[in-house]
């Protein structure tokens, strides 16, 4: 942007931008970073294994940063919006809490849409079908042929985003600034559907805690395959005795840092719900002002119209009292 320094991406703004990216894995509402999907159906809720950015690397001597998602479906538009709202919050135009908003609440906002250019499919995986069959069938995978669809990215893919990007102009700054000239039409919208979400007491809490869990749950178990059933050669259950880990002391440490990384989650919630609940009542404040504002500026109008029409009676120019309209008068 004019005015300001040139924009570094680091190791420190990759930590920061994969720490938005964080915010995005796991079993969410995605209904406001897809196109047309109402909030209450369930075709809303996606799943997102995994999401990172990598360090600049060069195209033809010119730098790119490369955006890895992994999920089991994905929502039209649903990729370049995330990635679009991440842009925003990384590079200062919105809010963390803007984030957070867009994917807990059930009202409809706009998120950011960052252009086509470089979203492509990289690979299908199917962990399931090739643990279960790995036995009896080929596994359906890319290892065979990694270089071939390393050189296919580099002469055709990435050639194309080259082009589009520094030869066309169809680029990712055009966007960029138009997002920026756009930033307070943003805001005013996040600010009343905040608001509002604060006069209905509307529940801001992450929607994926329990079935995020339930799904990676699901995950690891089709990956691992049916767990085969214990038994004793007479046929009868097996009889195993109780083991709480304290005889193992890896058990032992492999549960600590599961408890210290559950105690972690939680306390990153708290802080979540404590920043959407300020970022509400701020964008209440900030409502609040404009409505008095536009409502001083009106009467404003009033008193001007009401003088006006005075002086016309004075001037026997016009005969009658004025009628004022407020509804005629307010925008």
């Amino acid at each position: 942007e004019k005015n300001q320094e040139p924009y570094v991406f680091d190791e420190a703004e990759r930590t920061k931008v994969n720490d938005i990216l964080k915010h995005f894995v796991g079993t969410h509402n995605f209904h406001n970073y897809a196109t047309k999907v109402d909030c209450d159906t369930p075709q809303a809720r996606r799943f997102v294994i995994s999401f990172s950015c990598s360090m600049p690397f060069k195209i033809q001597g010119e730098y790119f940063v490369k955006f890895e998602i992994l999920g089991q479906s994905f929502l039209f538009n649903m990729i370049r919006k995330l990635v679009g709202m991440t842009i925003g919050v990384a590079r200062g135009y919105c809010d963390m809490s803007d984030l957070l908003f867009a994917l807990r609440t059930k009202q409809r906002v706009n998120t950011p849409m960052a252009p086509e250019l470089g979203l492509f499919l990289c690979e299908c995986q199917y962990d399931a079908y090739n643990k279960r069959f790995s036995t009896e069938r080929v596994p359906l995978r890319l290892d065979n042929w990694r270089d071939k669809v390393e050189a296919f990215k580099q002469q055709t893919v990435y050639k194309h985003i080259y082009d589009r990007e520094y030869v066309i102009k169809d680029n990712m700054g055009e966007w960029i600034h138009k997002f920026i000239s756009d930033k307070d039409g943003f805001r005013e919208q996040y600010d009343l559907a905040m608001h509002r979400a604060l006069l209905k007491e509307e529940k801001l809490a992450p929607l994926s805690a329990k079935n995020s869990q339930k799904q990676r749950a699901n995950n690891s178990q089709n990956q691992q395959g049916p767990k085969a059933p214990s038994a004793t050669p007479g046929g009868g259950e097996a009889n195993a005795k109780k083991d709480d880990g304290t005889s193992d002391p890896k058990k032992v440490e492999a549960s600590t840092v599961a408890k210290e990384e559950e105690e972690q989650k939680s306390e990153n919630k708290r802080d979540e719900e404590a920043l959407l609940l300020r970022a509400a009542k701020s964008a209440a404040e900030r409502v609040s002002k404009k409505r008095a504002l536009e409502l001083e500026k009106q009467e404003e109008r009033k008193r001007r119209e009401i003088a006006r029409h005075e002086e016309r009676v004075k001037n026997g120019m016009v005969v009658g009292k004025v009628e004022y309209n407020d509804d005629e008068m307010s925008e």
